[in-house]
């Protein structure tokens, strides 16, 4: 919003003046560059405009599109200190200088397509160093607003409980309260982590899109996570008073219709059923085991 404010609008009002001032524009762009300078267009969107919307964008907080079909949006805790932040990293991006600059560069070709001294009108908006700025600005965002903390709690974890935790209790019969599930999310994926490999992506997106890089490689090792997976699910079933029921019926009892066969036959012409040979196991088989 303050972007299209401070760079959108500012060439439409600089062509209104080009209107009511034709004759000294069609000579002259630094008389009318100098009349926006002395307009105080520009310092009034960053002094005034900017922080009146960076504090209504911290208080409705930044929709980010959905993660199936629930929406995401980043919510913040302190919307004062974060519109401060957020007007702060928009100026990073694009400082007041480069705005001016950009506004300048505007009505010279506009000046020089109305004169016919070219056929092209161009404006160059000098992109290369503002993506280079977003990397640095986006990390400071991410640890300063704890967007990623803020992502996890408001929308990832209840996704995750609502769609992970039907499957675990379907599939081996464990069930999760919300708490408890939000618990063992955060140890598979602690903000820390998640605030790391997110940094490391936009930096690596960051360098390709500047043009410094040719290609892009993001890596996440997914690897670590899936083990503590195991761990988590271990913890549980070490916790739950079913864990022993809930070994037997799903995870021995199917494996044991694929490696043991219905009547089994020992020496001196003892046989015993797989389900007797299951019970068996059962009485003798430690909670450890």
């Amino acid at each position: 919003v303050a972007l299209t404010i401070g760079v959108v609008f500012a060439p439409i009002f600089v062509l209104s003046l080009i209107s009511a001032q034709i004759s000294d524009l069609a000579t002259d762009p630094d008389h009318m560059n100098d009349m926006i300078m002395a307009s105080g267009i520009i310092d009034t969107a960053y002094s005034e405009i900017l922080p009146e919307v960076s504090q209504e964008i911290a208080v409705e907080g930044v929709s980010m599109g959905e993660v199936m079909g629930t929406p995401l949006t980043v919510t913040f805790e302190d919307t004062e200190s974060a519109g401060l932040l957020i007007s702060d990293l928009f100026t990073v991006i694009f400082p007041q200088q480069y705005t001016e600059q950009i506004i300048q560069s505007t009505v010279e070709s506009i000046i020089r397509y109305l004169n016919k001294d070219t056929d092209d009108f161009e404006i160059d908006l000098q992109l290369n160093e503002r993506v280079e700025s977003i990397g640095p600005a986006f990390e400071k965002a991410v640890y300063e607003l704890n967007l990623v903390e803020s992502i996890l709690n408001n929308v990832l974890v209840p996704i995750a409980y609502e769609n992970v935790s039907s499957v675990m209790s379907n599939s081996l019969g464990l069930k999760f309260t919300e708490k408890e599930f939000e618990v063992y999310f955060l140890r598979i994926m602690p903000p820390e982590w998640l605030e790391t490999h997110v940094v490391d992506g936009v930096n690596e997106l960051t360098i390709y899109f500047s043009g410094n890089s040719e290609n892009f490689n993001i890596e996440i090792p997914i690897s670590s996570r899936v083990d503590l997976v195991g761990e988590v699910l271990k913890d549980k079933l070490k916790k739950d008073k079913n864990a022993r029921e809930v070994v037997f019926t799903k995870v021995i009892e199917p494996l044991s219709e694929r490696m043991i066969k219905s009547t089994n036959t020992f020496n001196y012409g003892i046989a015993f059923s797989r389900e007797e040979i299951l019970e068996v196991l059962k009485g003798k088989a430690s909670d450890e085991w």
